[in-house]
């Protein structure tokens, strides 16, 4: 089974209490697992990236299905359900904000083991059409944190060769990472397209590269990422995606933590 994950992000209202927040995401998080086709569910607050700090809570939400289809049943064949689903959460959202359109990525997921492991770093790559879902977004033994990195690009239809640029780009900074064998990189990681080319960014329709790479801590993460290590091997590989300009070029990107709740369906 090849799952398609469904990205949700909500800006919470400041004047909501933790309680009230979690009791809503419990009580939506049963209402999609008793949907056909939904797999499992994904929670978490996201911690700022330290350029990117914002005041406002945020929560992110991963939701797996077995298709497009099946998510989009959930309006169809429920639409009382679903306007109450919808309704439960506008009712915690910051009146700013508003309800973000949520959006889906296949996601093809890699295991590169840090080269102290002596292992082969192609020994786990995925090929292009193999989709695998993301475990890597999984709070677990391996994985206690995931930085989640949007890259958003025009609209444009893009081309096969376009996507597997963006795809290899995802792989070679897993393996950059590998080769550094940085205290607190898990080795896990996971990349994929959004289906949608509508996403905004500052107001602008947007695809999305959305890559995933698992950590200890974020404490580990932005030691690495101050690291000379860091600047020398990765930070060269991610500068790919500045150095594509012009209308097909990166509009901006987006660096968070998760470390998710998981919850998987019973079905």
């Amino acid at each position: 089974m090849s799952p398609i994950t469904e990205l949700a992000h909500l800006t919470l209202s400041p004047t909501i209490p933790d309680s009230t927040i979690a009791s809503v995401l419990a009580t939506n998080t049963r209402a999609l697992l008793s949907r056909p086709g939904c797999l499992r569910v994904r929670s978490s607050l996201a911690t700022s990236h330290p350029s990117q700090q914002q005041a406002e809570k945020h929560l992110r939400l991963f939701i797996d299905w077995t298709s497009l289809a099946a998510h989009a049943a959930f309006g169809t064949d429920a639409p009382a359900e679903y306007a109450a689903f919808r309704k439960r959460f506008a009712d915690i959202v910051a009146p700013s904000a508003g309800m973000r359109r949520p959006f889906h990525v296949f996601f093809q997921e890699g295991e590169v083991a840090r080269d102290d492991d002596n292992a082969n770093d192609n020994d786990n790559e995925d090929s292009d059409d193999d989709y695998t879902g993301a475990s890597v977004l999984d709070h677990g033994a391996k994985t206690q944190v995931a930085e989640l990195v949007h890259v958003y690009y025009p609209d444009h239809e893009k081309t096969g060769e376009e996507k597997g640029r963006g795809l290899q780009t995802a792989r070679d900074v897993a393996a950059a990472l590998a080769k550094l064998a940085l205290p607190g990189w898990t080795g896990q990681s996971a990349a994929g397209w959004s289906v949608e080319r509508d996403v905004l960014y500052q107001g602008r329709p947007c695809q999305v590269l959305v890559m995933v790479f698992g950590w200890d801590s974020v404490e580990a993460c932005e030691k690495a990422r101050g690291g000379e290590g860091f600047a020398r091997v990765v930070a060269p590989v991610l500068g790919r995606f500045g150095k594509e300009k012009g209308e097909k070029g990166v509009v901006g990107m987006e660096v968070c933590y998760v470390s998710n709740t998981t919850t998987e369906s019973s079905g």
